[in-house]
């Protein structure tokens, strides 16, 4: 049995990655925040014919993926770490993102898009099978700057 897990996979990038995945034949182990949109992508992958398990796990809780990890039992021939988020830093007239932010968004940010990729993956890399793959999803925003995406394009990067 082949098994892949996808992180943000309830709806997106992530959902279609395991979409392809199952019709490529991988169980799946699909992750993402939210139970509602993870139970219409189980349900959804399912119907391709492969079985589907799905975890509610906010990645960027250090703790959370420990537990996660700790937990695991099965071999992964895939690991796709997608899970990711961006918040606009505001711009007003004259001022920097870092005028504006407090440091929770920035540190939101790199917690989800970075850091948890480290964890997840450090914490899996032994349930890896010898051959398997582990795909780091990235953004065309991460060779590029724009204004108000500081952190997003620094994680990404």
């Amino acid at each position: 049995m082949s098994v892949a897990l996808v992180t943000g996979a309830g709806r997106g990038i992530g959902l279609a990655i395991a979409e392809r995945l199952a019709k490529d034949g991988f169980d799946l182990c699909i992750v993402a925040r939210s139970g509602i949109e993870l139970d219409l992508a189980a349900d959804q992958i399912r119907n391709l014919g492969v079985k589907c398990d799905r975890h509610v796990l906010d990645i960027s809780d250090r703790s959370a993926v420990a537990g996660f990890c700790g937990e695991w039992q099965h071999e992964i021939s895939v690991l796709v770490n997608n899970a990711g988020t961006v918040a606009v830093q505001p711009i007003n007239d004259g001022l920097s993102p870092f005028d504006d932010s407090s440091g929770d968004a920035w540190r939101h940010i790199l917690s989800t898009n970075l850091d948890s990729v480290y964890w997840l993956t450090k914490g899996l890399i032994g349930h890896v099978s010898d051959g398997g793959r582990i795909v780091n999803i990235s953004s065309q925003l991460g060779q590029e700057g724009r204004r108000g995406y500081g952190a997003y394009c620094a994680s990404k990067f």
